[in-house]
């Protein structure tokens, strides 16, 4: 199951600080992989970062907003009584991406402040406490991360009465009442429930309701079909068990972080996409793929959330250089963090076709062909890095190294 404890321990800043970090963590997520310790940190560090961006966030928006005092006080209250719950929802990816969006620049602030209280309803409800707030409207929606989805097409409001009744709630708005009996209602027209996969240890969901999700680089999908939910489900499914085969060094680093798959619009000309974001510790967004393809897909971007955490903790790379490289998977020059972030993640996919390639069947020589173009990749931008040590800090150095040792036993 993936890890979701809030810690014990008060909020602080997230600066990078490598004395902070536990014996061998910058070895273990080199390596590509990272056992439950190490992975474990990073995502307790991780909450912890949200964490702290909350404290930012009430501080800001302190007589700003009509209604957030609320459920900044229910959270307050339930963080004493149901922890466990609390830890749940503000673990979401896009909580983290939320609070970024309230300390922006400007007023937005109080545009999105309101959003704590879809917070707190979601984590009074996942410990079935009583709630009665009011909640933002978000686009045509009302969403309580890790629980589900209210879709309200054409009220013309911003803000909705949510009370809790029994095991479920009911939400009001104007003369429109939508009840939902209990959290594992059925989906309907205007009710989505959370939409989770449980598959040999995995446990996460498909995210298409979270209005801040848009975090991405590409622009999300709109809420799935019944017969879409299906697929994802399926085809998620499938690819997890194709890396428990294929990618299996992989797969504690997957359990241990990885809480989101949310769905990308697909490109109109249907070339692949999938995407991180810094700012979403835990989800991966992506067009609906093939198993072996998503399988690929999942390992090679959480990669880059896994590396973006070690970042947000330990100074890996001169803030001061700003220096450009070529790098032969892109074909603008990129900084530093550009080519140390494509490489770690290419030398995960590498890897894990160089693993399919050893697999007798019709696919070996695809499968070959793809291991050696994505094992060159990753020699050029170790290379780069190698040759430009003065792009690093001592860690930065160390990290690259144990990459480095880990390819040149690859056979060409």
């Amino acid at each position: 199951m993936n890890r979701s404890v809030v810690p014990s321990t008060p909020v602080v800043d997230a600066e990078p600080a490598d004395t902070a970090l536990p014996s061998g963590l910058i070895d273990q997520i080199a390596s590509g992989f990272g056992d439950d310790a190490a992975m474990g940190h990073l995502a307790d560090a991780q909450l912890l970062i949200t964490l702290n961006l909350l404290s930012r966030v009430r501080e800001r928006a302190v007589g700003r907003h009509a209604f957030a005092t609320d459920g900044w006080v229910m959270l307050e209250r339930l963080d004493g009584e149901a922890l466990a719950a609390v830890g749940e929802v503000l673990a979401h990816p896009y909580v983290r991406a939320w609070a970024m969006r309230c300390l922006q620049p400007g007023d937005d602030c109080r545009d999105h402040v309101g959003y704590v209280n879809s917070l707190a309803a979601a984590a009074a409800l996942r410990a079935d406490r009583a709630v009665d707030l009011r909640v933002p409207i978000v686009g045509d929606r009302v969403h309580l991360p890790t629980v589900g989805t209210v879709y309200l097409p054409g009220a013309n409001a911003s803000v909705a009465e949510l009370w809790s009744v029994g095991r479920g709630f009911t939400l009001r708005v104007g003369a429109t009442l939508v009840t939902v009996d209990g959290l594992d209602a059925p989906a309907g027209e205007s009710w989505q429930p959370a939409r989770r996969i449980e598959c040999d240890g995995l446990s996460l969901l498909i995210e298409d309701g979270d209005p801040y999700r848009d975090c991405h680089q590409w622009a999300p999908s709109g809420r799935a079909s019944s017969t879409d939910g299906a697929r994802w489900q399926e085809h998620v499914a499938a690819a997890w068990r194709l890396i428990r085969g294929d990618a299996a060094d992989y797969v504690p680093g997957l359990l241990a972080g990885l809480r989101t798959v949310a769905p990308l619009a697909a490109d109109p000309g249907g070339l692949m996409r999938a995407s991180t974001s810094r700012d979403a510790f835990g989800s991966v967004a992506s067009v609906l793929a093939e198993p072996a393809a998503l399988a690929v897909i999942l390992v090679h971007e959480f990669q880059h959330g896994k590396l973006g955490a070690l970042l947000d903790l330990c100074q890996l790379l001169d803030p001061s250089s700003t220096e450009m490289f070529m790098v032969p998977w892109r074909t603008d020059p990129r900084p530093h963090e550009g080519v140390l972030q494509g490489t770690y993640a290419h030398v995960a996919v590498a890897d894990m076709w160089r693993r399919r390639a050893d697999q007798s069947g019709p696919q070996q020589m695809t499968a070959r062909k793809h291991y050696r173009q994505y094992r060159d990749w990753s020699e050029v931008g170790l290379d780069v890095l190698l040759r430009h040590p003065d792009v690093l800090t001592v860690s930065g150095r160390r990290f690259v190294q144990v990459m480095a040792a880990g390819v040149a036993g690859w056979a060409a």
